[in-house]
């Protein structure tokens, strides 16, 4: 495409000095505020709203002997049920959190192993810290509750899925990932934002908008959701999704 908006396509011969530029290019179907010039120039009648989704048109390109080929151009960014959260800087909200190992060399004075990860709301990434620490803890964080792994409060079974279905799909499901173990049988999801699931498979979620672990994507609602894999006395995290809050189920 050039700087005026049109499109270049060459048909013919495959040398450069021989071939010709005798494409047409046409407005085949999709939203009609679309306009496509014979030489490739596309405008628009009207604008389209950053509310809008799932629209597209489909552009035509024939050539001298009325030979064509169709392409569905989309017009937006739609959104999906889920999405990746990767390693990114910025302002964080902690939702795992574990100190291991103090006292484990010589004296027992030796300080405890940190690792700690936290969600970015602005990028939807996420980052972690390590470090030393003081302590024996595991703390997970699940319906904005902080569960401790290694006391008497540890993450209710009923906050660990293996499947979590968006609008009765799939969304995301312990088998299709894969764990450093091999054992599905020891992976889970946390849903970390609020929620309403007493039980798992009850439907429903509850909690404002303006939580740190619920971000809009195109104006669509996304919760933050943890895969992790209980590994010996430990849950490593080791998937981080995004997932729409739209009539999202559990198993």
């Amino acid at each position: 495409m050039n700087s005026s908006g049109e499109i270049y396509g060459y048909n013919g011969s495959g040398s450069t000095t021989l071939r010709t530029q005798n494409l047409t290019y046409t407005h085949e179907g999709g939203d009609s505020r679309v306009n496509v010039s014979a030489n490739g120039a596309i405008s628009l009648s009207s604008g389209i709203s950053s509310s809008e989704s799932n629209i597209s048109f489909v552009l035509r390109a024939t050539d001298v002997g009325n030979e064509f080929d169709d392409l569905t151009v989309p017009l937006c960014i739609d959104t999906s049920d889920t999405i990746d959260v990767t390693e990114k800087t910025g302002t964080g909200y902690n939702y795992y959190d574990r100190c291991y190992g103090q006292g484990g060399e010589g004296d027992g004075q030796d300080p405890g192993d940190k690792y700690q990860e936290y969600f970015i709301p602005s990028n939807n990434g996420y980052y972690n810290v390590t470090g030393s620490c003081n302590g024996d803890f595991e703390d997970i964080l699940s319906n904005h509750v902080s569960y401790d792994e290694t006391s008497n409060t540890p993450l209710p079974s009923n906050h660990k899925f293996t499947r979590i279905d968006v609008d009765g799909q799939k969304a995301l499901d312990v088998n299709d990932f894969t764990w450093d173990t091999g054992d599905i049988s020891n992976a889970f999801w946390v849903r970390v934002a609020p929620h309403a699931n007493s039980t798992p498979g009850q439907s429903g979620y509850v909690g404002s908008s303006d939580s740190n672990f619920i971000v809009s994507v195109n104006n669509v609602d996304y919760e933050l959701v943890i895969g992790y894999e209980q590994q010996g006395n430990v849950a490593e995290p080791l998937h981080r999704k995004l997932v729409k809050r739209n009539n999202i189920t559990t198993i």
